[in-house]
């Protein structure tokens, strides 16, 4: 007999399938600062405070929200372009109006490149 753990987590669908089925994911940054560029490792540490967001779908819409306290930090993503991998392996969330993006891929890892006056920073993490 299985056990409820192991049958939950079994159901649990990933990131991305969520959201293509009108889910939300609450997600957070893995460090409590941006890095100038986190290819490889957090590479020039900032003093700019990540920040936890949501991404939220509704169903049969193929464009994603990203919700986030700082009121700035929402305005920015209103209307942002949702690219889908044909695949289902990454979602890309680019705002219309500024330079950035936030790439969630299907195990729910992201890759957030945000720009702050002018300067672009980098966080990654996990939205589930």
């Amino acid at each position: 007999m299985a056990s409820a753990t192991a049958i939950s987590s079994e159901a649990e669908p990933p990131a991305i399938l969520k959201l293509r089925q009108g889910g939300e994911l609450s997600c957070e940054p893995a460090l409590p600062h941006f890095c100038e560029n986190v290819h490889v490792r957090c590479a020039g540490k900032t003093a700019v405070a990540t920040f936890p967001f949501k991404l939220r779908a509704a169903l049969g819409s193929k464009s994603v929200a990203l919700v986030a306290q700082d009121e700035e930090d929402q305005r920015i993503y209103v209307g942002a372009s949702s690219v889908w991998a044909e695949d289902s392996s990454y979602l890309l969330l680019s705002p219309r109006s500024a330079n950035g993006y936030v790439k969630l891929l299907s195990d729910g890892k992201y890759v957030f490149r945000h720009y702050i006056q002018g300067r672009g920073v980098m966080s990654l993490g996990l939205c589930k």
